[in-house]
């Protein structure tokens, strides 16, 4: 099953960095510069607007987003008709595509940006009526590339923002706060939050989660990126397998 992926040319931008990236992790999978290869099995258009007409092969439009008016706006709804099938990058873009021929397969950023591990901040001490919930740290250690970083007061105050600095997300935990006043400080040196709803959190542009199984969820996928590209072209391959095999009959 040989795919060929037609993007833009070198040196590219988004599309020729995200068409690399799939390509990688895309068995049996090639680029060409903005046009189709009657030699391969499939065509994979990065993006949608590069499709000039149905071929003999199957042809698979990769959506972006749609335009608001003129001909671009036309293409996506033209496109999104003759292609066999199509992979939406967000799932608002997929409500307009024709729903039984569509999946969202999320794109990666590049590996350039990836880190071997996140870092969580917790600041704090036990309290004894387990009010800020620190025990969930172990639990939270547990999962693939993450890291936590807990003061338990035994870090100067005049080093706390050298801790704010070395940390990539201040973690709440909290079921019961005034402030707490973390929030303001991790604010102030630039650091996002994930926090419930307690004391004034919400009161602020923090990452909400509602209990320790959403937090998890937004833990693992700020921590799972380094196999984003994988996953991603895992859910390409299957989904052009399965289309090879239902035109080919292989």
């Amino acid at each position: 099953m040989k795919i060929n992926i037609i993007t833009e040319p070198k040196p590219g931008w988004v599309l020729r960095n995200i068409s690399e990236n799939l390509q990688k992790n895309l068995p049996d999978s090639y680029i060409t510069d903005y046009r189709h290869d009657g030699n391969a099995d499939i065509n994979l258009y990065v993006n949608y607007a590069l499709f000039r007409g149905k071929t003999n092969q199957i042809d698979v439009g990769w959506f972006t987003h749609r335009e608001e008016l003129g001909d671009l706006a036309k293409k996506f709804d033209s496109v999104a008709q003759e292609v066999d099938y199509c992979i939406s990058m967000c799932k608002k873009t997929s409500f307009l595509l024709p729903p039984e021929k569509t999946k969202v397969i999320l794109p990666c950023s590049d590996p350039q940006f990836l880190k071997k591990e996140i870092i969580f901040g917790c600041v704090g001490k036990n309290q004894p009526s387990g009010r800020k919930q620190f025990e969930l740290i172990d639990e939270i250690t547990k999962i693939e590339g993450a890291k936590v970083l807990f003061t338990n007061q035994k870090i100067k105050w005049s080093d706390m923002p050298s801790f704010y600095a070395s940390i990539d997300y201040l973690l709440i935990l909290s079921r019961n706060e005034g402030g707490p006043l973390p929030v303001l400080e991790a604010i102030a040196c630039g650091k996002p939050v994930i926090a419930p709803d307690v004391g004034w959190c919400w009161d602020f542009p923090v990452i909400r989660y509602e209990d320790f199984e959403s937090l998890k969820k937004i833990i693992e996928s700020l921590c799972t990126s380094k196999n984003c590209w994988k996953t991603s072209g895992s859910e390409t391959h299957k989904i052009l397998k399965e289309l090879y095999e239902i035109k080919f009959g292989k």
